[in-house]
């Protein structure tokens, strides 16, 4: 859910955590609330100019950070047998 007036502080976190796994948190303030903007957060892949997610700018920084943090997850190698 998106409110009006979300911290600064939590919208720099996403962006953050957006650049930490190669990809571009944009927020979009222009046409507020029309149905295919609804003033949140875009995740953007930079290099091929892909919309990965939050494509009608419907993400929250909250949603943002979280599917970040599942990224980070699915893309750490785990290997299966630690050296000795």
């Amino acid at each position: 859910m998106i409110t009006d007036d979300e911290d600064p502080a939590l919208e720099s976190r996403a962006r953050r955590a957006a650049k930490r796994v190669g990809l571009h948190a944009h927020k979009s303030r222009w046409r507020l609330g029309t149905i295919d903007n609804r003033g949140g957060f875009q995740l953007l892949d930079p290099y091929r100019n892909w919309i990965v997610a939050g494509e009608k700018h419907d993400m929250s920084a909250e949603d943002v950070i979280a599917y970040c943090a599942s990224c980070e997850l699915r893309d750490r190698k785990i290997d299966p047998e630690p050296a000795r």
